[in-house]
């Protein structure tokens, strides 16, 4: 249950992302909503692994795999270099 409660997070963080930025013009805050939605959308396969644990660490597993790719996404040189 807790990787179904992460999709609406990261749907609500691609949407503000897209509501900020109206007309594509390279707005940095939007950027980094864009791409840490994305990078929770883009490894969703993962995130469904680590929320099956059978111990009661789910979450806090969960909240530190999440931080991670949102981290390493947004540091990637990419995304640096379109921010």
């Amino acid at each position: 249950m807790v990787t179904v409660a992460t999709l609406p997070a990261a749907a609500i963080l691609m949407e503000i992302g897209y509501w900020t930025d109206h007309v594509g013009c390279g707005n940095v805050l939007a950027a980094f909503l864009l791409k840490s939605g994305s990078a929770i959308i883009n490894h969703m396969s993962v995130l469904f692994v680590v929320g099956m644990s059978k111990d009661k660490d789910g979450a806090a597993a969960m909240t530190g795999f999440v931080g991670f790719l949102a981290l390493t996404t947004l540091c990637l040189p990419a995304a640096v270099s379109r921010i």
